[in-house]
């Protein structure tokens, strides 16, 4: 790729870093609203609930929050340990509309929609040193079923923290970790899992199919935090064939993956570097069917570093990040003077965030710009290929006599292939108790598809 042509995301990275400083189920059926935009509750601190605590960057060392909710106090031999639970149970029941606009293409039709998640958190928490935190999920259909009637019911989340010194966290087990603050990009309800370009922001995306362990160290007199994880992922044993017990319980260092991040605040700007090594092979598979392993590259990834940087400015939260997988460490520094012979995959995602709270109503938006050049596909054919992508969502809350309405309005559009995705949304909250009634329409545009989406659907939203 030529200078020129990587010169706009550069000059966007530059900017971000020194200026002034729904998705559709199985059957079919849009469930408008369901973004964070669509999610705003009360009226506190709509940053926070937004942007996941994306404010003015005052500090960045790590506090553990104590729970609030009812206890009770299991022991045995003396020793007992409260332990806290918590859940959120959500449901919609709703209908939906699907007109194809290509005349060639025939039209869904009428689609009914129904799903039920709920989730069971618990927590044992004897000292301010340990504890041991996990959820259960239950779900109803089965995300990735065919069938409307399937179920599913499994252990989502089990970890223990261990506080060392006053000053270490350790985490250990299976446990969601995002690194990184962008946010649209970062939504795998709005792209496909599949997508990996889109979604290629969060290094440690996969975190939560497998077993981790991390150390974080903040350093408060440097306003910094250092942190590693340790992943092994279950894609390893994943093999087409059946895996020996001998591989499910002898583990190299060469079949994990590592991850280092190191964020600092300096003169107000939040800085994060990041890296990641992926195994040095990825697979195992059985040989004849007999003990003997051997490894294929199938899903081999190669390292990646990354870069992030975050300011607050009149109320506008500013953020940008540049990834890059690369082949060789050493030759990383041609890049800079044009040659992109070690780089497999370069990603530049910037954007913006800002929320008014006025006393009539509030409002707010959060717009990302994206672009993904692939220098070399996963067979090593040179590609050159670069996909430009925009992500917006803009909302109204608190609307009416009764505060009791929004307004969202969202666009996913790719400047590559000119199509795209847009949505509008009106939700109230005020007619039933612990539920919104949501109605939207949704347009897809584009060469492979054109069609319009209608729905109307009531949701259940219930923490306990």
């Amino acid at each position: 790729m030529s200078k020129l042509r990587i010169l706009p995301f550069a000059a966007a990275l530059f900017f971000c870093a020194y200026g002034a400083f729904s998705d559709e189920d199985d059957a079919g059926f849009v469930t408008f609203g369901e973004e964070p935009f669509g999610e705003w509750d009360g009226d506190s601190s709509d940053i926070d609930i937004i942007f996941g605590g994306a404010s003015d960057c005052d500090t960045v060392v790590e506090t553990v929050v104590e729970s609030e909710q009812p206890s009770v106090t299991i022991g045995a031999g003396g020793f007992f340990v409260p332990l806290t639970f918590s859940g959120s149970l959500e449901g919609s029941l709703g209908y939906g509309y699907i007109k194809n606009l290509d005349s060639e293409a025939e039209s869904p039709g009428n689609s009914a929609y129904f799903n039920l998640t709920n989730y069971l958190y618990f927590t044992a928490r004897p000292d301010k040193y340990l504890s041991v935190r996990g959820a259960f999920k239950t779900e109803m259909p089965k995300s990735g079923s065919a069938s409307l009637v399937s179920a599913n019911f499994s252990l989502y989340e089990l970890y223990m923290t261990y506080l060392l010194f006053d000053r270490i966290y350790i985490n250990a087990g299976k446990k969601t970790t995002t690194w990184g603050n962008i946010r649209l990009f970062s939504n795998d309800d709005d792209f496909s899992k599949a997508d990996t370009d889109a979604l290629f922001t969060n290094i440690l995306s996969d975190s939560l199919g497998g077993i981790s362990g991390s150390v974080t160290v903040p350093l408060p007199w440097l306003q910094s935090n250092v942190s590693a994880v340790a992943l092994l992922s279950d894609e390893l044993f994943a093999s087409g064939g059946s895996t020996t017990s001998l591989e499910q319980t002898s583990v190299s260092p060469s079949l994990m993956s590592y991850a280092f991040s190191f964020d600092c605040i300096v003169r107000g700007f939040l800085l994060t570097f990041e890296a990641r090594k992926f195994p040095s092979r990825s697979r195992l598979e059985e040989l004849d069917g007999a003990n003997s392993t051997h490894f294929v590259d199938t899903f081999h990834q190669y390292p990646i570093l990354g870069f992030e940087v975050k300011k607050t400015v009149f109320g506008f939260d500013i953020y940008g990040q540049e990834l890059v997988r690369i082949f060789d460490v050493g030759s990383l520094k041609n890049a800079f003077g044009g040659d992109f012979s070690s780089v497999q995959k370069l990603s530049t995602t910037g954007g913006f965030y800002r929320w008014w709270d006025l006393s009539a109503c509030s409002f707010g938006f959060n717009a990302e710009f994206q672009s993904v050049f692939n220098h070399l596909d996963n067979n090593g054919g040179v590609v050159n290929d670069v996909v430009n992508r925009l992500a917006f969502e803009g909302g109204v809350k608190r609307l009416g006599s009764g505060h009791d309405w929004r307004v969202l309005g969202k666009l996913i559009h790719n400047f590559t292939e000119s199509s795209g995705v847009l949505t509008v949304a009106v939700t109230n909250s005020g007619i039933l108790p612990h539920a919104d009634w949501r109605t939207g329409v949704e347009y897809s545009y584009g060469d492979d598809e054109k069609k319009i989406t209608l729905g109307s659907y009531v949701k259940l939203n219930l923490s306990y």
